[in-house]
């Protein structure tokens, strides 16, 4: 389910991807108030991620892979390019916060939750590097 391109032309990016509730009919990927967007980034840029799951009691990740979808069940990107790995489940009323930095090379890339069955419901979305 890839979304709208969020474009970011500049050597360096600031990009928040958040998580957020409800989650129906299943949790989604936002950036810029875009669900799943293709996201577009200039080789060699410092690409730094604010991760933010607001959905409380729930682990998140958002992982960087060269591997296409479809996803399976369980999505075997091991390692990942760049990424939270997981992001704590957030309590009542919070956040869960999670920060990262890439330096992309020029290609296509797929950002994941890998989080079981998250990724095959369509929790994913494109990465263009030019």
């Amino acid at each position: 389910m890839l979304g709208k391109t969020v474009s970011y032309m500049d050597p360096v990016a600031r990009v928040v991807v958040i998580v957020s509730q409800p989650e129906f009919p299943f949790p989604q990927f936002k950036v810029d108030h875009v669900t799943n967007p293709t996201l577009e980034f200039l080789a060699g840029a410092t690409v730094k991620f604010t991760f933010i799951n607001r959905v409380m009691g729930f682990s998140h990740s958002f992982e960087i892979t060269k591997t296409p979808p479809p996803y399976p069940m369980f999505p075997k990107v091991q390692p990942p390019l760049a990424g939270t790995a997981l992001s704590p489940p957030p309590k009542s009323d919070e956040s869960a916060y999670a920060q990262f930095t890439w330096h992309p090379a020029a290609g296509h890339y797929y950002y994941i939750c890998a989080i079981p069955g998250h990724a095959e419901m369509g929790m994913y979305g494109e990465i263009i590097v030019k």
